[in-house]
């Protein structure tokens, strides 16, 4: 595919030959480095490095827990964590407005650290029932990680990961829900399984959000860095236009590039918000987002040109 624009000075032309191709860009990878930070999105951060009494959240949203029956560690993988001793520990928090996200952008995520479990559902962090929510559970036994999210009754899925979590060691889980409906589990960074189109709502409005317990399943091991965000953190996947081609003197006004017609150095090449100048063979290359509206691509006429009215439009 290819079109042209161009810029008109008495009895010389110049034209903008477009190609256009479709790349991809990763959003977000995990940093295994640092502690979780919070923005806008988050509205959930427990950092366990309070070492005794009860964790607070480090969001804006102040969902901090009112129910701690997990131990101490010193030896957390960022600072201190908690320790589920996979029979009665538990974190409780209130249900509120803003864990209950009901659709759109989510991560759930965590660093675990399992010891062996034969809960099958042992929890890392779950808003979950039978009339909706999300529940992110994770073990060192054939349980494997897992990520659900619920509707209603009727609707709902789990998403599994490839091998069980490796006993005693840490390990990050996130399950991430995206604008277009699909949803992922993450171990470590890697993506472990995909749903497609998940668009169904999921709050959970009236059921508290617990860490480590699941009804009548418990985690068993230290857990420490819990986030949840309104934001999809990993794996996000967005198109991007890859525009490239010459600035040129069109010598015979044929509207295409013949031999002999050579590239003209220097010229602006926009789509309104980015600039980049043809180089010495008039060659440009702009990258444009194509998850915003449609961008027009023009010549920014060099002195002494007049730009004809002619524009190309994704």
């Amino acid at each position: 595919m290819e079109n042209f624009i161009e810029a008109i000075l008495p009895r010389k032309k110049i034209l903008l030959e477009a190609f256009f191709s479709i790349s991809l860009w990763i959003g977000c990878i995990l940093n295994a480095a640092t502690p979780f930070t919070s923005d806008k999105h988050t509205v959930l951060l427990l950092h366990f490095d309070e070492g005794k009494g009860l964790p607070r959240d480090s969001s804006s949203c102040g969902n901090n827990p009112t129910v701690n029956k997990a131990e101490w560690l010193s030896a957390g993988k960022f600072g201190s964590c908690l320790y589920f001793d996979g029979k009665s520990g538990f974190l409780a928090i209130p249900d509120s407005k803003s864990l209950n996200i009901s659709d759109g952008e989510i991560t759930i995520e965590a660093w675990v650290k399992p010891e062996p479990s034969t809960a099958n559902y042992p929890a890392i962090i779950s808003k979950y029932s039978i009339k909706g929510g999300y529940f992110l559970t994770g073990s060192s036994s054939a349980a494997l990680a897992r990520f659900f999210l619920r509707a209603d009754p009727q609707r709902a899925f789990a998403l599994n990961s490839d091998k069980p979590l490796p006993v005693g060691e840490w390990s990050h889980i996130a399950g991430v829900r995206y604008k277009d409906g699909n949803v992922k589990l993450f171990v470590n960074g890697k993506e472990q399984a995909m749903k497609t189109t998940f668009a169904s709502t999921f709050a959970s409005p009236g059921v508290y959000l617990r860490i480590g317990n699941y009804y009548g399943d418990y985690f068993a091991g230290a857990i420490d860095e819990v986030r949840i965000s309104t934001v999809a953190r990993y794996g996000k996947i967005s198109p991007e236009a890859v525009i490239t081609g010459t600035v040129f003197h069109d010598k015979n006004r044929n509207a295409k590039k013949d031999q002999g017609e050579y590239g003209i150095a220097g010229v602006p090449v926009s789509d309104g918000k980015n600039i980049v100048l043809s180089d010495s063979k008039g060659i440009y290359r702009l990258n444009v987002s194509m998850d915003e509206d449609p961008a027009t691509i023009f010549v920014i006429a060099p002195d002494g040109y007049k730009t004809s009215d002619i524009f190309h439009k994704l």
